[in-house]
């Protein structure tokens, strides 16, 4: 094993510590405390890491939710302390759903009641970084398998120690989708639910789609999973009421008449799907992830007050 290989496995080793510690912290505290301490630790991330405390900042800018600087810049940090507050209830998430159908306020359509009470039908589920879109996809697995994609982390150690803090039915990870959709067709070919987040930026692999009123890089596994198996397809959301409370919504079927033109098809099946995530925002802009980068596409001028920063980003001189 070379020098830099045992340091990247030393330095895995203290951060699979240090997570144990944390996570065993989390696991003693009340929901309400533990929230309280994620929040002031995000308070303290959101002054230090200037790079997604921008990212934020554009974001918000760009998509209209705010036009004023020194508003973004608030409605980014209630972000940054809303995602703190997920990460906690993640890993509290068995305490939270097992036996507590009373922290879960229902919102289901009739029709789509009906798929979910028939184990043989499939369901494809359309979300976004909105809510805790984590407790969401667990507890919606109490009512219909559920399979849904991640990212392996780079540290194995508590990529696997995360992962086995998941339930253990009813809800499985599979490694993120790069062109092998077939794992997806066969869980709705079971009577399973396929859970994609649909605003993750598709860097070069997707087609542009206004988000916001501005282009986006956008996958398009969603839209081709459901043109292709005729899955129902609905947007779902998990909005918090309270730390460790949640209601869950899911809309009425999303149905687009095939027209004969495939790509046009696609972009009308994603193109609802992001207006149904962008109503989802506007009712709750504090509960979106706005630090991940989102556009890539399109120019954009910048309102009073930005001055360009390293990188060619825009960045606000009170960011």
């Amino acid at each position: 094993m070379s020098a830099a290989a045992r340091l990247r496995t030393l330095r895995h080793a203290v951060e699979y510590s240090f997570v144990r510690l944390l996570v065993a912290v989390i696991d003693l505290l009340p929901i309400g405390v533990a929230a309280w301490l994620a929040r002031r630790l995000a308070d303290a991330m959101f002054v230090v890491d200037r790079r997604r405390r921008v990212v934020a900042i554009d974001n918000i800018l760009r998509a209209g939710i705010e036009d004023d600087p020194a508003a973004a810049k608030r409605l980014a940090r209630r972000s940054a302390r809303h995602f703190a507050v997920v990460l906690v209830e993640t890993l509290k998430a068995r305490q939270l759903l097992d036996g507590k159908t009373e922290r879960i306020e229902l919102r289901i359509p009739a029709s789509i009641q009906a798929v979910l009470d028939d184990p043989g039908a499939g369901l494809l589920v359309a979300t976004g970084h909105f809510g805790n879109w984590e407790v969401g996809a667990q507890a919606f697995s109490r009512f219909k398998p559920v399979v849904a994609s991640a990212r392996k982390m780079s540290n194995r150690f508590v990529d696997r120690f995360l992962q086995r803090r998941k339930p253990a039915q009813g809800f499985r990870l599979v490694p993120e989708w790069f062109g092998s959709p077939s794992r997806y067709t066969e869980a709705l070919r079971n009577g399973e639910a396929v859970a994609l987040l649909i605003d993750l930026d598709a860097r070069g692999e997707g087609i542009k789609l206004d988000f916001f009123g501005r282009p986006a890089a956008t996958h398009v596994t969603t839209a081709m999973l459901h043109l292709v198996t005729k899955a129902p397809l609905v947007f779902a959301s998990c909005l918090r009421v309270a730390p460790g409370r949640f209601t869950i919504e899911l809309s009425e079927r999303i149905d687009i008449r095939p027209s004969g033109d495939k790509g046009a098809d696609v972009r009308a099946v994603l193109g609802r799907l992001n207006e149904k995530l962008e109503e989802a925002i506007r009712s709750a802009p504090d509960q979106y992830l706005w630090a991940h980068s989102r556009w890539k596409y399109g120019s954009w001028t910048p309102p009073e007050g930005f001055v360009p920063v390293s990188g060619g980003r825009l960045g606000s001189r009170i960011a």
